[in-house]
């Protein structure tokens, strides 16, 4: 005697078959297999649905009765349910944070040399370190400022190579005969991981213009 058919057992069946599929796509492709899945997995509801309506349209009786396979239908709620988690991490930005968690690689990355002209009148520089950066003061026998240094920092492996922009780290200001000059971290995204990051930095600063550092260094 023939089994009758239970619904749930179709949805499962094409469920697997569109898993290995994209899967394998995923693999052949090089593409993120999380996001094929974020992609795919509400098509799991759409196949049950039809398998439902596809019941109801073949039976033969006039007041037909839906029977489940209660295993299969289980297994294709762990899949949706896994699908509607992703989707909540994806929506809030989460899945980004773990992602980015597990992949972070520390780097020493390098700082672009800074050089800025001394103006005429300026006797003092007053360089701030607010953050307490590592830095190291040399005379120099240009009337010339330069900065460069390192900044080692947590980052994901695309952006390791990237050098660190001095604009974006250092600001000069000329009030009267005094330049300042305040040399911060890059900015620290806050998450899953924190991303600090560590600055050393040479600075090398004329012999005749008196220099103040504010802390003073090896406080």
């Amino acid at each position: 005697m023939r089994e009758r058919w239970r619904v749930g057992t179709l949805s499962l069946g094409l469920s697997f078959v569109a898993v290995g599929i994209l899967i394998l796509i995923a693999q052949v492709a090089e593409k993120d297999i999380v996001r094929v899945f974020q992609l795919w997995w509400p098509l799991i509801f759409v196949l049950l649905g039809l398998e439902i309506l596809g019941y109801l349209f073949l039976s033969k009786h006039g007041q037909p009765v839906i029977r489940y396979d209660l295993f299969s239908l289980f297994l294709v709620g762990i899949i949706g349910f896994a699908g509607t988690i992703l989707l909540l991490f994806a929506s809030t930005g989460l899945l980004e944070e773990i992602r980015q968690a597990v992949t972070l690689v520390e780097v020493s990355r390098d700082v672009t040399p800074l050089q800025k002209d001394i103006p005429a009148g300026v006797s003092r520089i007053v360089l701030l370190n607010p953050e307490h950066n590592a830095i190291r003061l040399e005379k120099g026998k240009t009337n010339e400022l330069h900065l460069f240094g390192t900044c080692t920092t947590q980052t994901l492996p695309e952006e390791a190579t990237a050098p660190v922009r001095a604009e974006e780290i250092v600001s000069v200001r000329t009030v009267g005969d005094t330049m300042y000059v305040t040399i911060r971290r890059p900015p620290e995204k806050q998450g899953i991981v924190h991303r600090a990051s560590f600055l050393r930095m040479t600075v090398v600063v004329p012999q005749q213009v008196n220099v103040e550092v504010d802390p003073p260094l090896g406080t």
